[in-house]
């Protein structure tokens, strides 16, 4: 289905982005979508199924266009916050590497951090743990903020508390190791 949809979107981008609206129109479909299962899913053992890994493979296919960007950024970050504030309880939800996913195609096409990705920084700690302190898909969107956020970080103390969070945290762990 995605690489159906890949090529849907590479045959069409032209098109597409001359009318945004349908872009637009299909994220929100598709949040809407997630969030239906994810009430669904509440007080249940489960926290995803294959309709939410569906749409969000349609959403980072999205993310991965960069014809999209920065043009539609904004608004794309707009409909998804519904879904960026699960990031604040990431063991509640199993698309927290789909986000970080989706922020690494923005912040690689624009070749800047967002306002919303500076928000999301401080849900990293909690992801971190979340992964038994193992970078995982947290790594490549890190780098990416150092790389094109590097002007900002005096002024986003988040930053330097998740520098700090990840030293503690190994130093931490590697005398537990010994």
């Amino acid at each position: 289905m995605k690489q159906s949809f890949y090529l849907f979107l590479r045959v069409y981008t032209t098109d597409l982005i001359k009318e945004a609206r349908t872009v637009l129109l299909l994220v929100k479909a598709l949040v809407i979508r997630i969030e239906k299962e994810i009430d669904r899913l509440m007080g249940s053992t489960e926290k995803t199924n294959i309709v939410i890994n569906k749409c969000w493979n349609i959403i980072r296919t999205i993310g991965e266009e960069a014809s999209f960007f920065p043009g539609l950024q904004k608004d794309l970050e707009d409909l998804l916050m519904p879904l960026f504030k699960y990031m604040e309880q990431p063991d509640l939800i199993e698309f927290d590497d789909d986000v970080l996913y989706l922020l690494n195609s923005m912040m690689q096409h624009t070749q800047t951090v967002s306002t919303v990705t500076w928000t999301l920084v401080q849900t990293f700690p909690k992801l971190f743990v979340k992964f038994k302190g193992v970078l995982g898909p947290i790594f490549q969107c890190i780098n990416y903020i150092i790389v094109y956020g590097k002007e900002d970080f005096k002024k986003v103390p988040a930053v330097l508390d998740l520098v700090n969070f990840f030293r503690k945290f190994s130093i931490h762990n590697f005398f537990l190791a010994c």
